[in-house]
């Protein structure tokens, strides 16, 4: 999913991001790190599965709701 714009439900809530490379991170436009806590718990889950664990210390429940494939120019005009 690295490269890839994914929306979710967390704990009843939803949410849309990009998984990106740690130089591409941006909390502002929604890029978080494939090294990040959450990133690294959904990476490989497909669109419809659920995780329900722990994440940084905090029971929680993520849905994967949509998983897109972001090409680089994508990446760069967001």
């Amino acid at each position: 999913m690295y490269g890839s714009e994914v929306a979710i439900l967390r704990d009843g809530k939803k949410a849309k991001f990009q998984i990106v490379a740690h130089g591409d991170v941006d909390i502002d436009k929604n890029r978080i790190s494939y090294e990040s806590p959450l990133a690294k718990v959904i990476l490989g889950l497909q669109e419809g599965f659920c995780y329900e664990g722990e994440i940084n210390g905090n029971q929680t429940r993520i849905e994967i709701l949509e998983v897109n494939l972001l090409e680089d120019r994508d990446l760069l005009e967001n």
